[in-house]
Order: structure tokens, then C-alpha cells, then sequence
């Protein structure tokens, strides 16, 4: 069965969103200073980031454990490039 989630992004002041899960976790996004925000929060595109670790790191151990296998330490290290969106904001 597939699991629903919900996020709900309000905008707080200038560019920056404060954002809610439907699991009642909170997270404040805001821009860099060059792209009309104050650097307060995460970036989206830092949170897309963030996502590919936390999932890839979760199904690595998530695997390692159902083989038995023992995990005393793990890390993942993503990182990327990417051009300057038209705006420069995101």
C-alpha cells in the first residue's frame, strides 16, 4: 500500500519558507543573500541533497542488517554542480 505524504510551505518573510511534513517535523528554507534571501535555512535544493543521502544510507544499512551483518560506522557523501537557475534563487 502506498504510503501519503503532505508539506505545507508558508512563506515567512522575504525568501525565506518556514515548511511543515505531515509527520509534524519542521524546516526553514531560505536563499543566499545573492538570490534575495538572508542564508537563514537549507537551501531546496541542499534538502534534494540531503534526501539522496539520508535514503541511500538508510537502504544500505537497512540491507546490511537483513544480511547480519555487522555496521560500526557508515557515511555518505553526496555533492554536486549545477548551473545557476535563470533566476538565481533556488
Amino acid at each position: 500500500m502506498a504510503e501519503t505524504m503532505t508539506v505545507q510551505s508558508k512563506l515567512a518573510t522575504g525568501m525565506r519558507f518556514e515548511v511543515e511534513a505531515g509527520s509534524g517535523h519542521h524546516v526553514t528554507l531560505d536563499a543566499a543573500e545573492h538570490g534575495g534571501g538572508h542564508n537563514e535555512g537549507f537551501r531546496p535544493m541542499e534538502l534534494l541533497l540531503v534526501g539522496l543521502a539520508g535514503c541511500t544510507g538508510m537502504d544500505v544499512i537497512s540491507i546490511l542488517r537483513k544480511k547480519r551483518q555487522l555496521v560500526t560506522g557508515y557515511e555518505v557523501h553526496v555533492g554536486c554542480a549545477r548551473r545557476r537557475a535563470p533566476h538565481g534563487v533556488c
